[in-house]
């Protein structure tokens, strides 16, 4: 009894992570017919990925324990999406192609082999593709989902813009896209302190080099078109009253996001005690009793360790503050834009714009995911229609 749901749980990781050394493995294919459709891949961080928008993936550790435990991994429904879009969703839907490590990323066996495994759990256990922002543009643009890529990778700064170029460049034998979407929009505000958030020129300077570095490679027929993404206004997550107000369901009981703020997303004293949200740690469950202690000890994520600026440290000065580096990292970004569609040789295959409209998208309480952090499949949506609206002629 106690190896049947531990055996599900193995046998998922382990899938995932020898798909992961396939992949990297097949790196050195020449290019296919296929490669030549119409393509669209997507560079940046958790918002990219579909992080955390699965209606299952609560704060509560008895849902996650069902999720990460149970025999079937979280299966993504057209129902979940937003129905009131310019395009349509049908049921199955077809999963796009998300990537994985590359060699280039091996610095030691142990190092790479658990690069992958979390890498597999993230795309196992937390992403949910389907409903992510970019995976919603294609399909309104008609994209195949076999040829929608997902290179984006939970927790990324501007730093990994690179890697995550490489993880494409592997996932399509070296051929770039036709349509290349890069969204940092989190992770480089987020620290301990002030002084850790990622300096406006130093976010410039990533950016710059990693347009550049998109230059270098063979294109597809027609050339690429490369979008970076105006940073959102993720401030609004912990000043919108709308989205404090959001109910959701945390530790065993029904809270607010507001609340949440307030004790810092972990557990009260009578949540602790209370037998709601705990996990058993007797032989009737099946387990030992180190391993519920050990899953409850990491789980759910705490978006106050994720985002201290945010969630943990929080006061007008670091709000003040952090829009500031915000408005900066904007600012940057499209004159890094500007300066290489001025100096681009003319006709050039590939071409750079730059996209604000999604400076002003505003969210609300149900375009915000269970955790009061990431966005729902509605918000996703949401800002798949704002990028499209640029996109237009």
């Amino acid at each position: 009894m106690f190896l049947t749901p531990l055996f599900h749980l193995a046998l998922k990781i382990l899938m995932v992570m020898f798909l992961g050394l396939w992949l990297a493995a097949t790196e050195d294919r020449p290019a296919h017919a296929q490669d030549l459709e119409p393509s669209i891949a997507f560079i940046g961080d958790s918002i990219s990925t579909g992080a955390a928008s699965h209606p299952q993936l609560t704060l509560s550790r008895k849902k996650l324990w069902e999720v990460f435990l149970g025999p079937d991994t979280l299966s993504p429904k057209a129902a979940d999406l937003p129905q009131d879009l310019p395009w349509k969703y049908a049921d199955p839907l077809a999963k796009p192609r998300a990537t994985w490590p590359t060699w280039r990323e091996l610095f030691h066996g142990v190092q790479y082999t658990f690069l992958v495994f979390v890498n597999g759990i993230s795309q196992t256990f937390l992403n949910t593709e389907e409903y992510s922002w970019g995976y919603q543009l294609g399909q309104g643009l008609g994209i195949k989902s076999s040829q929608i890529y997902i290179a984006a990778e939970n927790g990324a700064k501007i730093g990994s813009l690179n890697r995550q170029i490489d993880r494409l460049l592997v996932a399509r034998q070296g051929l770039l896209p036709h349509k290349v979407f890069i969204l940092f929009t989190g992770n480089d505000i987020c620290g301990p302190t002030l002084p850790m958030m990622t300096p406006a020129d130093d976010f410039a300077a990533y950016l710059d080099k990693g347009l550049r570095y998109l230059s270098r490679f063979p294109l597809p027929p027609g050339g690429t078109d490369v979008y970076v993404v105006a940073y959102l206004n993720v401030t609004q997550i912990v000043t919108n009253p709308s989205i404090l107000e959001k109910s959701v369901l945390a530790f065993g009981d029904q809270t607010t996001c507001g609340t949440l703020h307030k004790q810092y997303f972990t557990p009260t004293e009578d949540q602790l005690k209370s037998s709601k949200d705990q996990l058993e740690t007797t032989g009737e469950t099946g387990f030992a009793p180190w391993f519920p202690w050990l899953f409850s000890s990491v789980m759910p994520p705490s978006p106050a360790g994720m985002c201290p600026n945010l969630f943990a440290n929080v006061s007008p000065e670091t709000l003040s503050t952090v829009a500031n580096r915000i408005r900066a990292f904007r600012q940057k970004s499209e004159e890094v834009v500007q300066n290489l569609q001025k100096t681009a040789p003319q006709p050039s295959d590939i071409r750079f714009h730059w996209l604000a409209r999604s400076e002003s998208v505003r969210f609300d309480g149900d375009d915000i995911a269970g955790d009061c952090f990431h966005l729902s499949p509605k918000g996703q949506g949401k800002l798949a229609v704002e990028v499209a609206k640029s996109l237009a002629p």
